[in-house]
């Protein structure tokens, strides 16, 4: 791998590695600070949006600074900056600073990671991480940590709706934590076999899961991971035709999330019940439920979730004949799931900028 940088993005490396091994990197470049190094910095980097990463011939990188990497690069970061991202920060610190020694990653780090990865929507760093436990977990001989790593890497998949590759990580995932003893996760690796199902319309396999799910998180009193199973099985059940049920069953969840402040969940419940109403063409009720998961989404800083809840956006405008109002959120989020390499994602784009284009037609 060879990288082309302008001198100024060595700099920005400064805010996340540790003084002398920023001192290491500053004397030489990305090229001979040496590649498994440089190219984890990096991706922090593009995670963070201080930096472009365009991929050329052969193995070389070239690195543009974004708007905010000038910005930082100039001015620091602000402690309203600082504030709002401290805790990705201190991961990504202490990852890089176990990698800089040449230490293992701490595991807690990489878990930690994952779910900052998985809640922002960014399933392909999300799969990264799952596969960096699955080895770990391997090395070490350590069944829970294997089997949380099949189980984000099933997570990941899922949301990717790349089904073939969640089913397996899924089944291993149990597997492993049944091994473990870890009923939370293996009540979550149920939950994610029950929507797996419900999304291939096996019903009957899908609410097994979903029951073996339920019974597990009673058994640990987790009331939050009895809501998941409601919320999930709600939507599973749209798939058999079920409509009032999965109304009743969603609103419970809902009202659950809501008075927990689990806003994360909490967006998944509008979403859900935005995409029954459209797919019944009840785009007038379908509103509120919209705009309340794209402002959760923005909230949460889930970007797969803004894009998601924008192309509803979109699609409102289309059907109630207004869609020019509705084409910069099909582009926003084209834009995302491209740049992302999601093509459910893109799918959807697609679909909606047909719509878009007939609607306009004339």
């Amino acid at each position: 791998m060879y990288v082309s940088a302008p001198p100024g993005t060595k700099y920005l490396a400064k805010f996340l590695l540790p003084e002398e091994e920023f001192e290491k990197l500053d004397e030489v470049d990305f090229n001979i600070y040496g590649e498994e190094k440089s190219l984890a910095l990096l991706q922090f980097m593009r995670d963070l949006k201080w930096i472009f990463i365009s991929y050329e011939e052969g193995d070389k990188i070239s690195l543009k600074p974004t708007p905010l990497g000038l910005d930082i690069f100039e001015n620091g970061m602000s402690e309203d900056y600082l504030k709002e991202n401290e805790s990705f920060l201190r991961l990504v610190r202490n990852y890089l600073s176990d990698l800089a020694s040449g230490r293992e990653a701490d595991t807690s780090t990489i878990i930690s990671l994952e779910e900052y990865y998985i809640k922002t929507g960014n399933h392909t760093r999300a799969i990264d991480f799952a596969s960096l436990l699955i080895q770990i977990g391997t090395k070490r001989d350590d069944p829970r940590v294997r089997g949380i790593g099949h189980y984000y890497y099933g997570t990941a998949n899922l949301y990717k709706m790349e089904l073939e590759f969640a089913f397996p990580h899924f089944q291993r995932a149990i597997s492993f934590l049944e091994k473990a003893d870890d009923i939370k996760h293996v009540a979550l690796a149920y939950l994610g076999l029950g929507s797996y199902y419900g999304y291939t319309a096996a019903l009957d396999k899908s609410m097994e899961a979903f029951e073996r799910s339920l019974l597990l998180f009673q058994e640990i009193s987790d009331e939050s991971g009895i809501n998941l199973v409601r919320m999930n099985e709600a939507y599973a059940m749209v798939f058999n035709g079920n409509i009032k049920e999965f109304f009743e069953m969603n609103r419970v969840a809902a009202d659950y999330f809501l008075h927990s402040n689990d806003l994360y969940h909490l967006q998944f419940c509008y979403q859900n019940e935005a995409s029954v109403l459209l797919h019944l063409g009840q785009y007038n009720l379908a509103i509120d439920s919209v705009v309340e998961a794209h402002e959760i989404a923005k909230k949460t800083k889930s970007e797969r979730m803004i894009h998601l809840s924008g192309l509803n956006i979109a699609s409102i405008y289309i059907w109630t004949r207004r869609p020019g109002d509705g084409y910069s959120y099909i582009e926003e989020a084209y834009e995302y799931f491209r740049r992302n390499l999601d093509n459910n994602g893109l799918g959807e784009c697609y679909v909606e900028f047909m719509l878009y284009h007939v609607a306009t037609k004339n």
